[in-house]
This record gives structure tokens, C-alpha cells and sequence, in this order.
């Protein structure tokens, strides 16, 4: 029985970490091919959710680190700062807040100096203020569904996403600290961080789902801006960038397939009048 059940739960854990890291991959290979540096804080917030729960399950004292009980129990208040930090990060960058929302943008990176501050004072040696403070950090990031909400109404539509996804992770998180707190819903520790970490890959999945449609929201504006700079802003005709594209294209075709291309020029008697009227 034992046995089985140790099988089974490594099999949930890799399929649970190799998500991660295709989503991982993934949020890198964007941010470089694509220099998008939302892709990449999410990517640094994927690799520190992956730290967090590797020390929360045991298996980075199993196999990152073997033996060093020092990193295994002074990394648990630092990574939960490390996690808080990261979503911190991507949030203010991927809502744009410094444009939608700039004070709480001053708020949420005065919160983040305040995560910094945590770490050293963690490292120099404080345990139990530290202990409450981390706390503090990791419960903040429950605050993030009402911060998208608040970038969906100033017109950020990709902010949906970002709030369905921490929503979830902030309901089955509020659970974990009802459990820890107040003994409530009477279930296992095992069965409420199982529960957390299926809210955890369901949000990493809707977030990468809103970085996909935050990219194809840009690509659209650009497709718009290159049709405006190529468009004459007063007939709404092609201008002249336009017919050297459209006349090299058709001269390329000619090359291909022998197919002739004509152009033809019309001379309109008295234009400069209206061309000096209406530019």
C-alpha cells in the first residue's frame, strides 16, 4: 500500500513540475524571440513558484539540495518573499499600472522594497519577525484579483484573464490559512496543499493564456500602426510607401511567373489647386 501510494504521488508531482516547466520553456522562448518582458517576469514567477513548493513538498531537501538543512529551513520564509516579489513584478509590468494605475503601481513596488528589506533582515539572522513577515508577503498576493479587476475597468482587456487566474489561487490559499489558523475545513495538511497546488497550475495556465492574447493584442495595434503610416490620412488611399511595396510585389510576380505588369499615370490638369488647399 505504502508503495503504491508513494508511486502514485510522485506521478501526480512530475506531471505537476513538468507542467511548469513546458510553461517555463514556453514564457523564456517568448521573451526572447519575441522580447516580451512580461513572458519573462512570468517566467521568473514560474521558476520561484516551482522554488516554493519544492521546499513546501520536501523534494528539493530530497534531491536539489540533499543534506543541507540549513537551505531547507531558512529558504521557506525566503522563498515565500521570493514568490510574492516575482507576482508583484509581472502584475505591475503586465497591467501596465505605471500608466493605468500609477499610485497603486507606487504602493505595490514600495511593497515589493518592503519583501527586499525582509529578505536581508532574514539573512542577517531574525527568525520570528521574519516568520510573520513573509506570511504577510506571501497573503498580499490574495490582493491581485482586485488589482486586475481595477486595470479591466481603466481598459486593460487582458486583464481577465490575470483575474480569473489569481482568484482561483487566492480561494484555495485562503483555505490553506483557514486550515493552518482555525482548523477549518477539518482535512489533512496533504489534502490542502494538494488543493493549493491544483489552484497553483490552474492559474499558471490562465496567466500564459493571457500573456498569448496580451501578444496578439500588440501584434494587432502594430498591424493597425503599419496600415495607418502606409494609409493617406485624407482620402484613406494607399500612399506613396504603399505603391513601391505594391509595385515591387507585382514586379516579383512577373519574375516568378512571366505574368506583365502595367502602370498606369494619370495627369490631372489644375490638381496643385486642391493639393495646395487640402495638402
Amino acid at each position: 500500500y505504502f508503495e503504491d501510494r508513494s508511486r502514485n504521488e510522485y506521478l501526480l508531482f512530475g506531471g505537476w513540475y513538468g507542467v511548469l516547466l513546458l510553461l517555463l520553456l514556453g514564457s523564456m522562448l517568448m521573451a526572447v524571440v519575441m522580447h516580451q518582458r512580461s513572458a519573462a517576469y512570468y517566467a521568473a514567477f514560474i521558476a520561484s513558484t516551482a522554488l516554493m513548493w519544492a521546499l513546501l513538498n520536501g523534494l528539493g531537501y530530497q534531491y536539489l539540495w540533499p543534506d543541507n538543512v540549513y537551505l531547507q529551513n531558512q529558504g521557506m520564509h525566503l522563498s515565500y518573499l521570493l514568490f510574492a516579489f516575482c507576482a508583484f513584478q509581472f502584475s505591475r509590468h503586465f497591467l501596465r499600472l505605471s500608466g493605468t494605475l500609477p499610485q497603486l503601481d507606487r504602493v505595490m513596488w514600495a511593497m515589493q522594497l518592503f519583501m527586499v528589506a525582509t529578505a536581508v533582515l532574514r539573512l542577517l539572522g531574525n527568525h520570528q519577525l521574519v516568520l510573520i513577515l513573509s506570511y504577510l508577503a506571501l497573503s498580499s498576493t490574495m490582493l491581485l484579483p482586485v488589482v486586475g479587476l481595477l486595470a479591466w475597468r481603466r481598459g486593460v482587456g487582458h486583464a481577465r484573464w490575470f483575474c480569473i487566474a489569481w482568484l482561483i489561487y487566492s480561494m484555495t490559499l485562503t483555505l490553506a490559512v483557514l486550515n493552518a489558523a482555525t482548523s477549518f475545513p477539518d482535512w489533512s495538511m496533504d489534502r490542502i496543499l494538494a488543493l493549493v497546488q491544483a489552484g497553483t497550475i490552474v492559474e499558471v495556465v490562465l496567466l500564459m493564456l493571457a500573456i498569448g492574447e496580451r501578444v496578439l493584442q500588440i501584434e494587432h495595434e502594430r498591424r493597425e500602426a503599419l496600415d495607418l503610416a502606409h494609409r493617406d490620412p485624407l482620402m484613406g488611399l494607399g500612399n506613396r510607401r504603399r505603391l513601391v511595396d505594391a509595385y515591387q510585389r507585382l514586379g516579383r510576380r512577373f519574375e516568378q511567373s512571366g505574368m506583365p505588369v502595367f502602370l498606369g499615370l494619370i495627369d490631372l490638369d489644375e490638381f496643385k489647386v486642391v493639393n495646395d488647399r487640402y495638402g
